[in-house]
């Protein structure tokens, strides 16, 4: 992707990025959208950093994410793991606690409202990446500004607004970094209104290879179970 001297708006950032004009912002977009969609699996270890208000120094957690189209996921922290997420085979998300021995599933709908609440770890927006398109982002997200890493054109800031209304009262932001060109994600933030943030952060990835059926497997013997979020 080639940049015009004329197109760019030549205010650095302290983070090293170049603000890019509309134009070139919604061209790389498409262009990670087109390239994320053609990623058939991803193996990645991450961090979790969540900032409250009220906190000087962030929360961190590491985890690992499976991901496999079309449909699978598996998502945990801690290792050995304190959570797991996994979705089912009827589309379900499961939220196992495997200290406490409980569980609570959700149907997509119910999850995305829990997530929005804080309480969805934001492992939701993930499972958007399976489903990633133009239409999904016109949908659920108003594009506010694009930003390319001064080091390498491939990486880009992407910072969305919620256009439902529910969601943009709590969140004020969402960021995607991303490889345009890998249609990989680098890191998910989302700022909410109250001053907190969540930010998931890709340590390592590996994409397009092949994962073990059994990662997917999860045992909830001997697990509370509670239905959340319909049926």
């Amino acid at each position: 992707m080639k940049f015009s001297a004329l197109s760019l708006i030549f205010l650095v950032t302290a983070l090293g990025c170049l603000r890019a004009d509309e134009a070139e912002t919604r061209l790389a977009l498409d262009q990670w959208v087109s390239n994320a969609s053609k990623v058939k699996s991803v193996q990645a270890k991450f961090e979790q950093v969540r900032l409250l208000k009220s906190m000087t120094r962030p929360l961190r957690k590491e985890g690992m994410l499976w991901m496999e189209k079309p449909g699978r996921l598996r998502w945990q922290i801690g290792d050995p793991p304190e959570m797991v997420v996994h979705k089912d085979a009827n589309n379900r998300m499961w939220v196992l606690d495997v200290k406490k021995l409980s569980a609570r599933v959700w149907n997509m709908e119910g999850l995305q409202d829990k997530e929005l609440a804080h309480e969805g770890k934001n492992f939701a927006m993930f499972d958007t990446m399976q489903s990633m398109s133009p239409d999904f982002l016109a949908e659920k997200f108003k594009l506010q500004r694009g930003t390319v890493d001064v080091t390498n054109p491939m990486v880009w800031n992407f910072d969305f607004s919620m256009k439902d209304a529910k969601a943009a009262m709590m969140v004020k932001q969402v960021t995607f970094k991303v490889n345009v060109r890998e249609g990989t994600l680098y890191s998910l933030t989302m700022l909410m209104k109250d001053g907190s943030s969540m930010a998931t952060n890709i340590l390592s990835h590996q994409i397009n290879v092949p994962i073990e059926v059994s990662v997917f497997k999860v045992n909830i013997q001997g697990y509370t179970v509670v239905e959340e979020g319909g049926k």
